[in-house]
Formats: C-alpha cells, sequence, structure tokens
C-alpha cells in the first residue's frame, strides 16, 4: 500500500472508533455508570494495525490517532519497537507490552504506565517523571543503570529496586509501594531529598547535612538517630518560621 491509501484507510479507522467512543459516552450517561465500562477493537492483524496507528518519522513511530480513540484498540500482539511513548498516558488502554530496551530511544519519560507491561531491563531506560503505577515488570530497576541514574519525579509504585543508589537524582522522587529501597542519603547526588516522598524506603545512612526541604518521611524506615535528627530539624525548622513571622510583624 502507498501512504495514499494508509491516510485513507486511517480517517477509515478514525471514524469507527469516533462511532465507539461516542456509543460507549451514551450509553455509560444513560446507564449512569461509576465505573464506566469500555469496549476494545480488536485486530487479527497486528502489522495492519501498526501501520494505521502508527505514522513512522525519520525512523521512529508516534501515534497517528487522538488519544481518546487509540484507548478503544485492543493492542495485544502490536509490537512497540522504535515507538516514542514518552508522554503518553496509557491508562485505560488494553494490551500494551513494552520491550524498554526496542522503544524509541529507550525513554519512558513522563509516560504513565498504568496497565502496561514492561519487558527486559532497565539498563540506560530514561525513567524521568515516569509514573510506574498500575504497570506490571518482572525486571528490577537498579539505579547504577538507568539513564543518568535519574529519577527525578519518578513515581516507583509496584516496582522492585536493587542496588546502590550512589550518586543518584532522587529530588521528588515518589517510592509509595515501592519494594526493597535502601536509601544512603550521605551518597545521593548533591546530598539531596529536596521534595522526595520517601513512603516504604528505608534510609541506611545519615541525614547530616542532607537536603531534606519538602521531603515526606511518613511511613519510611528509619534508624532511631535519624528519626532523632529528623525530629530536631523539623522542630527547628517550625520555630524558625515563626520567629521570621514575628519579626516581620514587630517591624
Amino acid at each position: 500500500m502507498d501512504n495514499l491509501q494508509i491516510e485513507d484507510l486511517r480517517n477509515t479507522l478514525k471514524e469507527k472508533l469516533k462511532e465507539l467512543r461516542d456509543m460507549t459516552i451514551e450509553r455509560n450517561l444513560i446507564l449512569h455508570e461509576t465505573t464506566p465500562e469500555q469496549k476494545y477493537v480488536e485486530f487479527d492483524d497486528p502489522q495492519l494495525l501498526k501501520k494505521l496507528v502508527f505514522k513512522e518519522i525519520n525512523g521512529f513511530y508516534t501515534f497517528a490517532l487522538p488519544e481518546d480513540l487509540w484507548k478503544f484498540i485492543d493492542f495485544t500482539n502490536v509490537s512497540f519497537d522504535d515507538v516514542r511513548v514518552e508522554d503518553i498516558d496509557f491508562t485505560r488502554s488494553k494490551g500494551v507490552k513494552l520491550n524498554i530496551q526496542k522503544i524509541a530511544n529507550r525513554s519512558l519519560r513522563n509516560a504513565k504506565l498504568s496497565g502496561v507491561i514492561i519487558i527486559g531491563p532497565f539498563n540506560d531506560v530514561d525513567v524521568r517523571g515516569t509514573d510506574f503505577t498500575g504497570c506490571i515488570s518482572k525486571d528490577p530497576l537498579i539505579p547504577q543503570v538507568i539513564f543518568g541514574r535519574n529519577l527525578t519525579h519518578t513515581k516507583l509504585n509496584g516496582i522492585e529496586i536493587v542496588g546502590s543508589f550512589s550518586n543518584a537524582c532522587i529530588n521528588g522522587t515518589d517510592f509509595t509501594k515501592s519494594k526493597g529501597a535502601q536509601i544512603n542519603p550521605q551518597i545521593l547526588k548533591d546530598k539531596s531529598l529536596k521534595g522526595t516522598t520517601l513512603t516504604d524506603a528505608e534510609i541506611i545512612g545519615s541525614l547530616n547535612g542532607v537536603n531534606i526541604e519538602d521531603a515526606d518521611f511518613t511511613g519510611a524506615i528509619m534508624t532511631s538517630e535519624n528519626e532523632y535528627n529528623y525530629a530536631k530539624e523539623e522542630i527547628n525548622k517550625s520555630f524558625q518560621k515563626v520567629m521570621k513571622n514575628n519579626k516581620v510583624y514587630n517591624n
């Protein structure tokens, strides 16, 4: 097929998906569904489906359909090799499997992976801003081998963590419901826990000299010394705010 034929078929697919979307919205409104039911279109030819759903640009593939339409497609058996998934929200999608060593640029940056099955190790994979909530991954995430040792603003819900965080950046990282994370703040990049949510993580080093601005230690596993230092720091910060406000008031 030439490009004109593919585009014509793609437009036909769009119209069919719009009908399904509108029918689904109408049905859920009529039935007052609290958890809307969603139907998915299944294709027997995954290679044809890939040609219609994605456009090839400079050797990589991008979605050629809007998100509110491709989420009605069952992607079982469809290869995401060389597909750009950065900034893609897979919530309520079906059948998506990502071989993270073969996706475009090995990048999951800012993707939301709910319902996605992840295949392969995390070596050199960009996980900055990735939300792993609701995905399935058999391989653990090893901070030393990910791209740039950078987990900034990553949500690690459900992910197993193995190994050291030496020189890793975890500013804004959320460890809630992750497994196995052991963090020595002294060997982090810039000794920074700024904005980090440490629920379910174990703190195995001292907090002395560590940036804990906006860090959330709720549910973290800490030594008694770290608990003491953290509590002392919280007291100091609380009174610094009061004294600063009082000074401004008195002036």
